[in-house]
C-alpha cells in the first residue's frame, strides 16, 4: 500500500471512531440517567405508599392517578397498602390493582396476586391462575417464582 493510501484510510477512519465514542458516551449517560429516575421514582413510591397506609387519602388517590398513567409499581403500592388498611374488605379491588400492575411489567405484582389466589384465605383459591401468575413473575425475572429444576 502507497503512502497516500495509508494517509487516505487513516483521514477517513478517524471520523468512524469519533462518531462511534460519541455513541458509546451517549448510551453510558442514558442508562445512567435512566438508572437514577427509577431510583427516584422508586422513593417516591415508597414515600407514598407509606403515607397511605397511615389513612392518607390524597396519597392513595396519587398512587391510584399513577396506576391509570401505566405505572405497574403504583399499582403494586396501593394494592399493598389497601391489604395493609382493609384486607377484607378490599381484596378484590387489591387483586385487580395486583392484575394490573402484573400485565404492566411488575413481577412483585404478579408473585402476590398469585400468593393471594393460592392461599385462598382472603379470595376463593384459584390454583390455575395462580400457576399463571407465578409463570409471568418468573418471566419477568422473579427467581423464587420459577419452578425449580430438581
Amino acid at each position: 500500500m502507497t503512502e497516500g493510501a495509508q494517509r487516505s484510510a487513516r483521514s477517513s477512519l478517524a471520523p468512524a471512531l469519533g462518531a462511534a465514542a460519541l455513541a458509546a458516551v451517549a448510551l453510558v449517560l442514558s442508562i445512567g440517567m435512566l438508572l437514577w429516575r427509577s431510583g427516584a421514582q422508586r422513593q417516591v413510591i415508597d414515600a407514598e405508599t407509606a403515607r397511605c397506609r397511615n389513612g392518607d387519602l390524597a396519597a392513595c388517590d396519587n398512587l391510584r392517578s399513577q396506576c391509570l398513567k401505566r405505572s405497574g409499581e403504583s399499582c403494586t403500592a396501593l394494592a399493598e397498602s389497601i391489604l395493609a388498611n382493609n384486607p377484607q374488605r378490599d381484596a378484590h379491588e387489591a387483586l385487580r390493582l395486583l392484575n394490573e400492575g402484573c400485565d404492566l411489567r411488575d413481577r412483585n405484582a404478579c408473585l402476590r396476586a398469585a400468593s393471594l389466589l393460592q392461599a385462598g384465605t382472603l379470595l376463593p383459591p384459584d390454583a390455575p391462575t395462580a400457576a399463571r401468575l407465578r409463570q409471568r413473575a418468573c418471566t419477568l425475572g422473579a427467581p423464587q417464582a420459577c419452578p425449580s429444576s430438581e
